[in-house]
């Protein structure tokens, strides 16, 4: 079952739990009968409502009993994100005395090292996207063939170009969520992340 989100009215400020919406969808406030907008996971204004907290002590309960998600599980904790799923260096884990599931922040040398490896994957990237436009240009250029020839060779190094630009994108979005891991409390006390938002 889903976790209740918590819901706020812009108009009367009036607050209310639902666990039945879809996050995008539009629903009515309690108090002022406004349409409200149920937030996104990971969207532009909303804040990560994923808890987080250490490896070894629950952050609701204070119990040291907890395993690590499923796969199945890990999936279903990160369904509101979607593709903007956030990547993982350690797996969520589950309270086994109150069934609650968080985040394990990772250790900061963790989060440095995921930068930097997904900064070597950008620059992958970016050079696969270089090579790619110089092959373009190449087959352009090609006097030899005539235009239809130019224009089906350049269909490969334009695939791959995307392909690119994708990992580039993907590789970015990695490095931010890392960043702002990084820049939040080191606590362990329900550190709140958002991916999307603005440098």
């Amino acid at each position: 079952m889903a976790e209740p989100l918590h819901l706020q009215c812009p108009r009367c400020q009036a607050e209310w739990d639902s666990a039945a919406e879809e996050p995008g969808t539009f629903v009515t406030c309690p108090g002022c009968a406004a349409a409200t907008k149920v937030p996104r996971p990971g969207g532009e204004k909303v804040a990560n409502p994923i808890p987080t907290g250490g490896r070894s002590i629950c952050p609701a309960c204070g119990s040291t009993k907890s395993r690590p998600l499923s796969d199945e599980a890990v999936t279903r904790f990160y369904a509101g994100y979607g593709r903007n799923a956030p990547p993982l260096i350690l797996r969520p884990r589950r309270c086994q005395d109150c069934r609650h599931a968080w985040e394990v922040d990772p250790p900061r040398f963790l989060l440095f090292l995921g930068i930097g490896m997904l900064s070597v994957g950008a620059l992958v990237g970016l050079a696969a996207v270089g090579l790619c436009v110089a092959a373009v240009i190449r087959n352009l250029a090609n006097d030899q063939a005539d235009i239809g020839q130019r224009l089906i060779g350049c269909i490969k190094p334009l695939a791959f170009a995307i392909g690119g630009g994708s990992i580039i994108v993907a590789c970015r979005y990695g490095i931010k969520y890392y960043q702002q891991k990084l820049r939040g409390p080191r606590d362990g006390q329900d550190v709140r992340c958002d991916p999307e938002s603005p440098d």
